[in-house]
């Protein structure tokens, strides 16, 4: 009798899943999303992990039932990869907004800390900008456009920017929404109301936003000053070693001819031999100066080439740690 009561039980159980479902679909369109987003929120429970990303972004409640309603995950790699297609990344390839979910890269190296609350934040606001109606989203829009004017000479903003319109192309203003959130410290202060809805400190934000960056940055302008160098050595290095071996050759041969003129009684008298040995020992010492600090320009030389293609295996490691793949570089 007691296994006969198992089958209703587990059709009790379904049923009430289809109803607390369509209850939900009901809501979002009696209601509109708002509520929609307060049932979805109500279900989610971050992990750990997700809680103490979720913890360093200081959310209004606003922002926190959104980020909620779009249910969060931290993925690994293969997890991160199969949810989020190159299409719809953000720029740093840590994150995606897809199908009303947000989901974010969960990166290993303790260096980028940072970018897994950014890049949250930066998902949030394509949430936050799917849900603006119609003339709110104008007026938003103005906005961004006037302040992306005041920025897009910024090298790694148009950069980004020409990644995206080549991605993602029709979506600017939705990108620039998220850019200018989590990147940009000081901005209109219409546009700021309209960010502190979600986030009660952006400021902080945006400091996570940047050190994150610093990251790259330290190891590409240091790549960049070797890479100058290097370049400067490599055309002015051989043609000292030229001078020198044309002096040192001019030097011995000169030597060959003193010790003639010393054998043969070519010097009228010791003064006139000590004055001449005396400008060849100079210029032998010379010549070994300049010997000397051309090799030490040689030994720096090949330092620096070790420390860039060091570089360049760090610059491997940091993109590697971020999804596994580079990221994403400007189309020549």
């Amino acid at each position: 009798m007691t296994h006969v009561a198992k089958r209703p039980k587990r059709l009790l159980s379904t049923l009430v899943g289809l109803v607390m479902i369509g209850g939900m679909a009901w809501a979002g369109l009696t209601y509109g999303p708002e509520l929609y987003d307060a049932a979805v929120a109500s279900r989610y429970q971050p992990d750990s992990a997700m809680q103490a990303v979720i913890d360093q972004l200081e959310l209004t409640d606003k922002g926190r039932q959104l980020l909620y309603a779009s249910q969060p995950q931290l993925q690994d790699k293969t997890e991160f990869n199969k949810s989020c297609k190159s299409t719809e990344r953000t720029a740093a390839i840590l994150g995606c907004y897809h199908l009303r979910r947000i989901y974010v890269y969960n990166v290993q190296n303790q260096e980028l800390t940072n970018a897994e609350p950014v890049t949250t934040a930066h998902e949030l606001l394509h949430a936050a900008y799917e849900r603006l109606g119609s003339s709110e989203r104008q007026r938003i829009d103005k906005l961004i456009e006037a302040e992306y004017a005041k920025i897009k000479t910024n090298p790694v903003i148009a950069s980004m920017v020409k990644y995206y319109d080549q991605a993602e192309p029709g979506e600017r203003n939705n990108e620039l929404h998220s850019i200018i959130g989590t990147q940009i410290g000081t901005i209109n202060s219409e546009l700021e109301q309209h960010y502190s809805r979600y986030f009660r400190n952006r400021a902080a934000i945006v400091a996570r936003s940047d050190a994150y960056q610093a990251v790259f940055d330290k190891v590409d302008q240091e790549a960049k000053a070797l890479s100058k160098a290097i370049n400067q050595e490599a055309t002015q290095l051989p043609t000292d070693q030229a001078q020198y071996k044309e002096m040192a050759e001019q030097l011995s041969a000169d030597i060959k001819v003193f010790n003639a003129r010393a054998q043969n009684g070519g010097f009228r008298d010791d003064a006139s031999f000590q004055a001449a040995r005396k400008k060849l020992l100079a210029r032998q010492r010379s010549l070994e100066a300049q010997r000397l600090a051309i090799n030490q320009r040689v030994e720096i030389y090949n330092a620096k080439i070790t420390r860039l293609n060091a570089l360049s295996v760090r610059v491997n490691e940091l993109n590697q740690s971020i999804n596994g793949i580079e990221q994403p570089k400007e189309q020549v």
